[in-house]
């Protein structure tokens, strides 16, 4: 799977989930993410409005995380994501830099915008998948 995939088993997919923690094992070629995704659905009633989850990327061959804006309350607030995206101005920028080029074939590249932030997370692997915590 892809995490656009992974997203699309969830009612919002990462949108508006809030980060935890990020793990990295570059020997094992692995970052892990532990979020709360938002659960409810705009058009039914749900019995948990929110679910602790670890979004694993394995095949890892890069992420990269951008330093927060200063002008940003970093700080004092939670690392609220705007979801993983495939495609926009960000993915379109790297493009232009020859970095999709290079990546091997059935490689997936994803950035997440940190609200909080202001800035990405950019991560490249081969599979994700999604495991409940």
């Amino acid at each position: 799977m892809t995490i656009d995939e992974v997203e699309d088993t969830l009612p919002n997919g990462f949108h508006d989930a809030e980060l935890h923690s990020i793990q990295i094992d570059y020997g094992a070629k692995i970052a892990k993410f532990v979020i709360t995704a938002d659960m409810t659905a705009p058009d039914e009633a749900v019995e948990v409005n929110d679910r602790k989850v670890e979004l694993i990327v394995s095949g890892l061959i890069f992420i990269s995380i951008d330093a927060p804006d200063p002008s940003y309350p970093y700080t004092e607030k939670s690392y609220r994501i705007g979801g993983f995206f495939s495609s926009g101005k960000e993915i379109e920028a790297l493009k232009v830099q020859g970095i999709n080029a290079a990546l091997p074939p059935g490689a997936f590249y994803n950035v997440a915008f940190v609200n909080d932030w202001n800035s990405f997370i950019h991560v490249t692997g081969m599979n994700a998948e999604l495991k409940d915590l």
